[in-house]
């Protein structure tokens, strides 16, 4: 589907599970060496010197040193995918996790840290119309990977017994103002689906339980994608929500931006370029 009218740089690192790229470096920026530090010092795996690292580089994270510690007992660290833009005080890239997804977001934001789940279940920061801000929008929708059900297996090898951690419909973290799922489109098209995860070890039961919910929500995430440019808006970042109204019941409503490139030329003007995705429709 095409729509048209004629009439801070980003500042995020996105974590996405991904099939294996070489590693990318961080720039040599202050940025940049910044979230390397960062990144090495979690990858360690030694609490009490990730801990001093905090408190000499980012105070206001200690409050979350024990979640993130969790995180990292479970994703096993991450290596950086792709550097997507870099400023001396801001820089956005994928990394791809070492193990498993968990869906959660690394952000550097001038001297911010911030570490937190994926957010598209907030509220939106802005509004846009094709008619007042958007010059272009192309949202595309396919059910083709969707699934009703997420099932990881795993064993305990103490108690030799399996347990299994699930996900299904109304596990969805977000509708994004949509009426229907791409569980349950995909359900209603094709019959039940069950995607079955096996090939990681998984150590416990609530491990299990959320790699399969994490699973499933980036999968529902999936269900409508699209682009759009629209004139130049600093407030227009990457890890944020945003509504996108009047184009139609099957595609308005909320949207989790992906990317956004910003960019100035001469006789062109100030431009924002965004990719985005949606869970419902």
């Amino acid at each position: 589907m095409k729509l048209r009218n004629y009439p801070q740089l980003v500042a995020v690192i996105l974590l996405f599970i991904a099939p294996c790229f070489a590693q990318t470096q961080f720039p040599e920026t202050p940025a940049g060496k910044q979230a390397k530090a960062w990144l090495e010092s979690f990858n360690a795996g030694d609490a009490e010197k990730h801990k001093e690292f905090l408190r000499k580089n980012a105070p206001t994270r200690l409050e979350r040193f024990d979640r993130e510690m969790q995180v990292r007992q479970m994703s096993r660290g991450f290596d950086v995918r792709k550097v997507e833009e870099s400023t001396p005080t801001k820089m956005l890239a994928l990394l791809q996790e070492r193990a498993r997804l968990i869906q959660y977001q690394v952000a550097v934001d001038d001297k911010k840290l911030i570490f937190q789940p994926v957010p598209s279940d907030k509220s939106e920061v802005l509004t846009m119309t094709l008619k007042e801000h958007l010059l272009e929008f192309y949202p595309r929708l396919t059910a083709v990977g969707q699934v009703g059900e997420v099932n990881v297996r795993g064993w305990n090898p103490k108690e030799k017994k399996e347990f299994v951690g699930k996900a299904k419909q109304g596990d969805e973290k977000s509708a994004m103002g949509g009426k229907s799922s791409g569980a349950k489109l995909a359900d209603a098209a094709f019959g039940a689906a069950v995607a079955l995860v096996s090939s990681q070890p998984v150590l416990a039961q609530a491990e299990a339980d959320q790699i399969a919910k994490a699973l499933f929500n980036e999968t529902a995430l999936e269900l409508i994608t699209g682009e759009g440019v629209c004139l130049g808006r600093t407030d227009l970042r990457a890890g944020k929500v945003i509504k996108i109204d009047e184009i139609g019941k099957r595609f308005s409503g909320q949207y989790y931006i992906t990317s956004a490139a910003h960019s100035y030329q001469a006789g062109g003007g100030y431009m924002t370029y965004f990719t985005v995705r949606r869970s419902a429709s």
